[in-house]
């Protein structure tokens, strides 16, 4: 009871901590903190005609009237950041996780901490997905058996706003919501089709109007002509230079994702990668499974935790260079799963030993899982941390 209180205050008190200085960051700052390729990718909007992962950008081109979007953008991405913060934090304690493994979440590579002290993960449309994610999952715990039409049709409205902002995020949480559809709406149907069916069939949809607006050269080059001159300047040295950004992406061929997949390939960084991976799934068998790796081994294979939907996982890595992204998205999604998994006793009675809580928490420090290729970053983390530090104290000064 004691080291829980203990847990309880530190925790809340790092994620406070981390909202301050993220607040500098962001809300009371004009910079851009984050990379130039998010903040592209983020004003894809349709200045023309309809194109895929324009529905954001469209929203933040009206509230910013023809000026830059900086500020907008860095509202949005603050408070969508402290959305995933309060939803994640009261998530967790809706399943009474205890706040020494919510300790361990936030400081992990992929939490909190890491994402503002590495500037990684908050700027990408992702935290949108799992915010939703976690506001239906929410509705789906409260009270499961009731209002179970108006729950379905909310999870099938952020469908339509995932697909319209992000093709890729579909492919994502197909697998992750197939999963509670089948746990919460099961055997339920509309005019004969089960709801999982209906929710296949919407993402069918969605995804082929994306492939049909697909975009090319001449409608990116429309889009970055929309763009105020000083967003211009914030992507690009060069403002009529466009190929190389979100917005340039929306032109690509095929050919061009397939390169980037064999640049990481080429770059040796591969076994980072499964290192990233294999660390995730030592997490979570320290956390959920006592470190009895049969038992974790028997809760995925007979509980049908993996569905075949994560197949879709596979185009996702090739066409998405930014495997960091999907890892990240894969580790919060599969962690509810793995929390639906378990009865609430279990959840009392998890096991961390004091062995694996200090190694995860040593290797959470000296590790960064990246958004992308490996190869390519020098992270400095002491530097980092220290930067942190200083910019916490500045607060207060």
């Amino acid at each position: 009871m004691f080291n829980q209180k203990v847990f309880k205050i530190i925790s809340i008190a790092l994620a406070f901590s981390i909202l301050l200085v993220f607040k500098e960051k962001t809300l009371n700052s004009l910079n851009l903190s984050f990379g130039w390729w998010s903040y592209s990718e983020i004003l894809i909007n349709y200045p023309d005609q309809f194109v895929r992962r324009g529905l954001l950008g469209e929203i933040i081109q009206l509230f910013s009237q023809n000026s830059g979007s900086i500020k907008i953008v860095n509202n949005f991405i603050f408070f969508n950041f402290l959305l995933f913060v309060t939803l994640l934090m009261y998530t967790f304690r809706r399943y009474k996780l205890s706040y020494k493994i919510i300790f361990l979440y936030l400081v992990f590579p992929l939490g909190i901490l890491h994402m503002v002290v590495f500037d990684n993960f908050y700027h990408r449309k992702d935290l949108i997905y799992l915010n939703l994610f976690l506001i239906v999952l929410n509705l789906f715990i409260t009270h499961p058996e009731k209002h179970k039409e108006l729950k379905f049709i909310t999870l099938l409205f952020t469908t339509v706003f995932l697909g319209l902002i992000h093709e890729g995020l579909l492919l994502l949480f197909i697998p992750i919501y197939i999963f509670f559809i089948e746990k919460y709406f099961y055997k339920k149907k509309l005019f004969y089709v089960s709801y999982r069916n209906i929710f296949l069939i919407l993402n069918l949809v969605l995804f082929t109007i994306s492939t049909i607006f697909k975009g090319n050269q001449h409608q990116a080059e429309n889009i970055w002509n929309s763009l105020h001159i000083s967003d211009k300047r914030l992507i690009s040295e060069n403002i009529n230079d466009f190929e190389f950004n979100g917005i340039g992406a929306i032109g690509w061929s095929f050919l061009e994702p397939l390169n980037l997949f064999y640049q990481v390939l080429n770059s040796g960084a591969i076994f980072y990668w499964v290192f990233s991976f294999l660390l995730i799934i030592y997490f979570y068998n320290s956390v959920f499974f006592g470190s009895d790796f049969k038992l974790f081994q028997f809760k995925i294979t007979q509980s049908n935790l993996i569905n075949k939907f994560y197949l879709l996982y596979v185009p996702i890595l090739v066409v998405g260079w930014d495997w960091g992204r999907w890892i990240m998205v894969f580790f919060y999604s599969f962690t509810f799963i793995l929390l639906e998994s378990l009865n609430k006793e279990d959840i009392k009675n998890l096991y961390l030993s004091r062995n694996n809580f200090y190694f995860i928490l040593l290797v959470s420090f000296l590790t960064v899982i990246p958004e992308y290729n490996i190869s390519e970053i020098n992270y400095n983390i002491f530097e980092q941390y220290y930067k942190f530090l200083v910019n916490f104290k500045n607060i207060f000064l």
